[in-house]
């Protein structure tokens, strides 16, 4: 028996690898009969109203239209795509309604409602609002990220919040190789820095500030230190060198 049977048979019942949170799961809760494909409540069957709501909750994707028209099929309803759009179509009734993430089905009378439409999905928003946060509080406390690249040039990247930007982070990096000493400041989105500063890796977001941003001068490179607050105890020796040797022949 599949699980889609088991939904209008009002049965509870599971299938996947983890009993806990497995793939599909049929929930029988008073009046009411869901459907949930890996947490997500993806059909709702109503016993006393007759209604059946159906829901992608933000995954637009084919295993969760699978399942919809699995269930579906019973009233000889489906979801279909044409061009990149997606149609609830009613093919008895000859009639077919723009997919807006969500339907109210009246299984007596077949009317449709559709829902409020759908811009993001709250599971995945609320594990990328968890993953900034995180991502932020270990940039606050590091304050700067230093790699050594493949041919031995010493970076230290340190990010600075720009205004009140929310999506960009002001960024300044130096760039030692023996007697070659160089700084570039420029704005970087924050998902890529603090992808570098999670996985602890500088490399290819150095060579993103390198490519995309601006260059600076000996004195601009003094300036910008103060700009963003560099601590020196933080700075590798080699940074430090050719910092002392350039405000040398600043002075």
């Amino acid at each position: 028996m599949s699980l889609a049977d088991a939904f209008w048979l009002a049965k509870s019942c599971w299938k996947g690898s983890r009993k806990c949170e497995p793939r599909d799961k049929v929930v029988v809760d008073g009046e009411e009969v869901k459907y949930f494909l890996w947490g997500s409540q993806i059909a709702t069957w109503n016993k006393t109203c007759k209604t059946l709501r159906v829901d992608d909750c933000g995954w637009k994707t084919p295993l969760t239209f699978k399942r919809l028209n699995v269930i579906l099929s019973k009233f000889w309803l489906s979801i279909h795509s044409v061009r990149g759009a997606n149609y609830l179509v009613n093919a008895p009734f000859g009639k077919e309604y723009f997919w807006e993430g969500q339907h109210l089905i009246c299984l007596e009378t077949f009317e449709v409602q559709p829902g409020v439409l759908r811009k993001t999905n709250p599971k995945g928003s609320l594990s990328l609002r968890r993953y900034y946060a995180l991502a932020s509080e270990i940039v606050g406390k590091r304050g700067l990220l230093t790699t050594k690249t493949l041919t031995d040039e010493v970076v230290c990247l340190i990010p600075k919040r720009y205004g009140r930007e929310r999506f960009c982070l002001s960024l300044f990096g130096l760039y030692v190789n023996g007697d070659s000493f160089r700084g570039f400041v420029g704005e970087v989105a924050c998902s890529k820095v603090y992808s570098a500063f999670v996985k602890n890796t500088a490399e290819s977001l150095a060579d993103h500030l390198a490519q995309k941003g601006e260059e600076l001068c000996g004195r601009e490179i003094l300036s910008a230190l103060q700009e963003f607050r560099v601590e020196s105890i933080y700075l590798p020796v080699e940074v430090l060198r050719q910092l002392a040797f350039l405000k040398l022949v600043e002075a």
